[in-house]
């Protein structure tokens, strides 16, 4: 058997959403499982192989890649959702592109470096589900496209209402080139939230340094 990108089974999308989400991205990695049940893989993030990437055409940073080119052994573990939330969770606003790479190299985190359409830089993690934004270096916003915020209070599928529950103040709608955001006025364990919804259902999250 063999998946490209990413090994899934009974996946629980039933159409394609009416509503897009800013989740293209291209690990370039194949996983393939032998008759005998041993699991290779081979791309990006496995292997010991070493290349470092200039800043070339629309790349605004130098990047650092670790890789193989040959199919490799590699262990498989069920990917938990709130599991990687609870780990972006530690990562504090202010952190440096460098210190956001090493935490998610340390904890097993997949991630893919780009950019904004103003030159800014970003990091797409697992997938893109989750992207952080950085302002002159420095965490300064995040995206949440899976699951919910960080700190587990506002979950995918909420309502309107549950979510404006949290919060004195009215909310704020600002209109951009995708979708609509409703940013709350104050903030929650030092945070302001944005939130996307479609059919009055919680769709994305942002969350923004103070």
């Amino acid at each position: 058997m063999v998946w490209v990108e990413k090994i899934g089974f009974g996946s629980l999308e039933q159409e394609i959403p009416e509503i897009g989400k800013y989740k293209t991205s291209y690990d370039f990695n194949l996983f393939a499982q032998l008759a005998d049940g041993t699991m290779l893989g081979v791309g990006r993030g496995l292997g010991d192989q070493e290349k470092t990437i200039a800043v070339t055409g629309d790349l605004v940073q130098t990047s650092f890649n670790v890789y193989s080119d040959t199919f490799v052994p590699i262990a498989v573990e069920e990917y938990s959702e709130p599991a990687v939330r609870q780990l972006l969770n530690e990562i504090s606003w202010g952190r440096s592109v460098v210190e956001v790479k090493e935490f998610l190299n340390q904890n097993g985190l997949q991630y893919f470096e780009g950019s904004t359409d103003d030159g800014g830089y970003s990091i797409g993690v697992e997938h893109d589900s989750y992207i952080c934004y950085f302002d002159e270096g420095r965490l300064d916003h995040m995206l949440l496209q899976e699951g919910g915020s960080r700190n587990r209070k506002f979950e995918m599928g909420m309502t309107m209402e549950e979510v404006r529950a949290y919060f004195d103040s009215e909310f704020i709608y600002e209109e951009d080139d995708w979708n609509g955001v409703y940013w709350a006025g104050e903030m929650i364990d030092g945070t302001y939230y944005g939130f996307v919804f479609a059919d009055n259902v919680l769709y994305m999250v942002y969350e923004k340094a103070p």
